[in-house]
């Protein structure tokens, strides 16, 4: 098997492999810190002008002043909402979910 290996140059193809990845992950650091440093300027100039202005308190209307049959229709959009777009998350992992030929179920019968 070794023999194999020297004949077809696995050990260079191997090492400039993985030397080429780490060449790529190198460049995807670079770039994203450039695009940091590049978007981060412009947050800076907006912070060097000056204080920001500060915003009108906006008037909220209590929950009595707001008719039943809106609360219900308000209710209702937002757990029609919710059923749509969030899945329950599953507070207990087993094996009872998923495929039976899943290779987790199966190595008890190919194990000796």
């Amino acid at each position: 098997m070794i023999s194999r290996i020297i004949e077809n140059n696995g050990i260079g193809i191997t090492l400039s492999g993985i030397f080429f990845i780490f060449l790529g992950l190198v460049a995807i650091a670079v770039v994203i810190s450039l695009f940091n440093k590049y978007f981060n300027r412009f947050e800076e100039k907006s912070r060097q002008k000056g204080p920001k202005k500060k915003k009108k308190k906006e008037k909220f209307t209590s929950v009595e002043e707001i008719p039943d049959e809106e609360l219900a229709v308000i209710a209702t959009a937002i757990e029609t909402y919710r059923r749509i777009h969030y899945t329950e998350m599953l507070k207990e992992i087993t094996f009872r979910h998923g495929d039976s030929r899943s290779p987790w179920k199966t190595s008890n019968k190919f194990s000796k």
